[in-house]
């Protein structure tokens, strides 16, 4: 959250500093459900998107519940903030009196779930509950700087093209089983600003492959694959393609209703549909990778709707936790477009009983995979203990 001027301030007992944004929001809050708008007016914060991330935050630190709506502050939250110490810091997700509030509130809003499915991903869900309490008993301080900025993405009809293009750049330059923290470093260098124009579509787009290539793979090889650069430039092209018809990228993406928070099995069939409609009119444009499951999976969680990438560390992740098969040749895995569906509708499942964000979920599943910059959230020995 923004500070409003100078220092954070003193530490409340959310971890919020008393001059930001934050603690306005919490000073807010109270175990009475209340809408986004009333919470606007109690703490004099007009830019709701500010609101909802922190609700997020609060909902990932099990400090705070939604229902519908409405938000509000579980009742250990609220004695902690009223009467806690000062400075003390969050619990783990999957604490025991906030998940049995979530599950009440399940029952009300998803009485039409399917028992026999849940019974299906009962082993694999109660799995997941046991590697989330031991990466907290294992975690680093990076881990919530990680889940801080997950809590932050939120579809904004202010994100421009721009935003979208470097977007896209970036997670092109994530793909195919790069070193994560190789990538990383390059990116902080600012050197992909520099060559994509800070991100101008129409000049983006105007860029010869072949010169790029020339002039700078010595210095981005760490992207691994040559044929990124090209599929970068023709990402600008079709978000030309989508101005032309739809004036922007987030415009064409408002006339369908992705969700954004998961409540029942009919809000995931609701993003299944929206998600294939999305994908082949991106086929049909021609952008280049976007098309495709996987990274229009990353795109979307990215921007904020409810959903996780399911790349390799993920299904990594699936493989252990017994979703699906490791395959003929587990060292060379090739899943396919079913599988990667098939574990990402899982993990959706897994956060409909849980009610927990899909965006923090992934960061967790990145971990249990071991990708190389999520391993850095944790300490060794939590590679001893989780199998």
């Amino acid at each position: 959250m923004e500070h409003f001027t100078g220092p954070r301030g003193e530490i409340d007992a959310f971890g919020n500093g008393t001059n930001t944004q934050a603690h306005q929001i919490n000073l807010a809050m109270s175990t009475a459900p209340q809408t986004i708008d009333q919470i606007s007016v109690k703490s004099s914060i007009c830019n709701l998107n500010r609101i909802r991330q922190h609700m997020r935050y609060l909902i990932n630190l099990g400090f705070a519940i939604q229902c519908d709506s409405k938000w509000a502050l579980t009742e250990s939250a609220s004695f902690k903030y009223k009467g806690g110490k000062v400075g003390n810091l969050a619990k783990p997700l999957l604490q025991t009196n906030v998940v049995s509030s979530v599950k009440v509130i399940n029952q009300q809003k998803n009485q039409s779930y399917n028992k026999a499915k849940t019974a299906d991903h009962k082993k694999p869900f109660q799995q997941i509950d046991d590697i989330i309490a031991k990466i907290h008993t294992y975690k680093t301080s990076k881990l919530a700087v990680d889940q801080a900025n997950r809590s932050a993405w939120s579809p904004s009809n202010d994100l421009s093209d721009m935003d979208i293009l470097k977007n896209c750049i970036e997670l092109i330059a994530y793909s195919q089983r790069v070193k994560a923290t190789s990538v990383t470093a390059l990116m902080n260098t600012g050197i992909f600003d520099r060559i994509f124009l800070n991100y101008d579509i129409q000049a983006v787009a105007n860029l010869n492959y072949e010169q790029l290539l020339s002039q700078y793979w010595s210095k981005i090889g760490a992207i691994w694959l040559p044929s990124k650069l090209k599929q970068m430039i023709e990402c600008a092209k079709a978000i030309l393609q989508i101005q032309k018809q739809h004036s922007s990228f987030m415009s064409y993406l408002n006339n369908y209703k992705l969700p954004v928070t998961l409540y029942t099995d009919a809000d995931i069939d609701m993003f299944w549909r929206e998600f294939n409609t999305i994908s082949r009119y991106l086929n049909q444009i021609g952008m280049p990778v976007f098309d495709k499951t996987t990274s229009l999976c990353h795109l979307l969680m990215k921007l904020g709707y409810a959903c996780i990438k399911p790349d390799s560390a993920v299904m990594y992740s699936a493989i252990k936790l017994g979703i699906i098969p490791a395959g003929s040749n587990p060292d060379k895995p090739n899943y396919t477009d079913t599988k990667r569906r098939e574990v990402v509708r899982t993990m959706q499942e897994y956060c409909v009983s849980r009610s927990c964000d899909i965006r923090i979920l992934d960061g967790y599943l990145l971990i249990y995979g071991g990708q190389s910059e999520a391993r850095t959230f944790v300490k060794p020995q939590f590679y001893q203990v989780a199998s």
